[in-house]
């Protein structure tokens, strides 16, 4: 696709030597010593709470894009098909900013409407390929739990008629041209609540630990599809209000989240200072569910016990120059336990890590010949007495 595409330039790439981060063999045995009156005008969003991904990861080159205005309505119903008024509705984008782009409220007869919110558009970057932006709506009503539609698709420029699409199998249309019309209904479930206490492996509860829901799937069945729908839009930073998917233990270490919908499975990231991330899933349906990443789905309260880390410290060595290997971005991960560290001006870095084995990936900073290399990291229940050298 890029040799015919004609907006590439040509040449020859430049022969840059690619050095791999050497391993020695020694990580292994010194690792062994060793998670109103409602609106319908929406008011768009210019700019979100929200933190930064917990774990930095390398970033591509940013895709060139531009806006295009789309407007949308809807209704805010029941399951029963009765109108939720006061119901909050959002629009976030899921193409090139990542972002929540717009909100509103329903009338008293549940219905909504987005009126020229600017879409963030990735431009092309095939001579066959087309511009296009990708939205998803989803919303939060008192009493309820929060609803969505899957990720739709808009084109800015009408279709080329050498293009044609397979049928849509779920919640069609999933793609909107330019100049058709969007209304897209919500479906309001019953509301359940995920309450849970976290404590260390002495007992001790653990307070300001950060849950955020990064995911929600619905089991149900989608045209003979399982799983159902998934609102992804939680696992970006600025989509989603905190209020709706970010809680913090108390003193005694409890946490409580409220207005989740039913019959579905959460994907939740664990943050507590001292020990490293920690993934878990809840759910909160009466069908059996099983394991997800080799551990088991939380049916009931989220009751969780994090181990007691080890202090592993390691120094990078470039294998070319033998000189240490600053800004490489380490991470080690074993289930749904992972941690990640970046090397400092001397190569060094130090990961928490209770006793297991992990496999470990070496990320190069960006820019230099170096490949990224992977290894694995046994951490025993004591830290090692020398930095291991990698």
């Amino acid at each position: 696709m890029a040799i015919f595409d004609e907006r590439r330039a040509g040449g020859v790439p430049r022969n840059r030597p690619a050095v791999s981060l050497f391993v020695s063999g020694g990580i292994l045995l010194m690792a062994m010593a060793a998670g109103s009156e409602p609106k319908t005008t929406a008011n768009v969003i210019a700019g979100q709470d929200g933190d930064k991904p917990p774990l930095p990861r390398p970033q591509p080159t940013p895709p060139r894009t531009e806006t295009h205005p789309i407007s949308m309505t809807g209704r805010a119903v029941s399951f029963d098909g009765e109108p939720i008024p006061g119901a909050r509705i959002y629009m976030a984008s899921r193409r090139a900013d990542y972002k929540r782009l717009a909100e509103t409220t329903t009338d008293a007869k549940g219905r909504y409407e987005f009126r020229d919110v600017p879409l963030p558009i990735e431009k092309a970057d095939t001579a066959t390929g087309r511009d296009s932006g990708s939205f998803q709506v989803f919303g939060t009503a008192e009493g309820f739990g929060f609803a969505w539609r899957p990720q739709k698709w808009f084109f800015p420029r009408p279709k080329p008629a050498n293009i044609a699409y397979e049928p849509d199998r779920r919640d069609p249309p999933s793609r909107y041209e330019v100049g058709e019309k969007i209304a897209l209904d919500l479906a309001f479930p019953p509301a359940r609540s995920l309450s849970g206490t976290i404590v260390d492996d002495r007992g001790k509860p653990l307070p300001d630990v950060r849950l955020e829901i990064r995911d929600c799937e619905s089991l149900a069945v989608v045209d003979n599809v399982v799983p159902g729908w998934t609102l992804d839009t939680l696992n970006e930073p600025d989509s989603v209000p905190h209020s709706i998917k970010v809680r913090t233990t108390d003193a005694l270490g409890r946490f409580e989240f409220t207005g989740l919908p039913a019959d579905c499975v959460f994907r939740i990231h664990v943050r507590a200072r001292g020990f490293p991330d920690r993934w878990v899933y809840a759910a909160k349906t009466e069908r059996f569910l099983p394991a997800r990443d080799g551990e088991e789905v939380f049916l009931g309260d989220l009751d969780l016990t994090l181990a007691t880390p080890v202090e592993v410290p390691i120094r990078l060595i470039a294998a070319d120059t033998g000189k240490p290997a600053p800004k490489v971005f380490v991470q080690a991960a074993e289930g749904l336990v992972k941690t990640a560290e970046t090397t400092d001006d001397q190569g060094r870095v130090t990961l928490k890590l209770p006793p297991g084995t992990y496999r470990m990936q070496h990320l190069p900073a960006h820019g230099t010949p170096y490949l990224v290399t992977e290894d694995e990291l046994i951490v025993g229940a004591s830290p090692p007495a020398e930095p291991i050298a990698a």
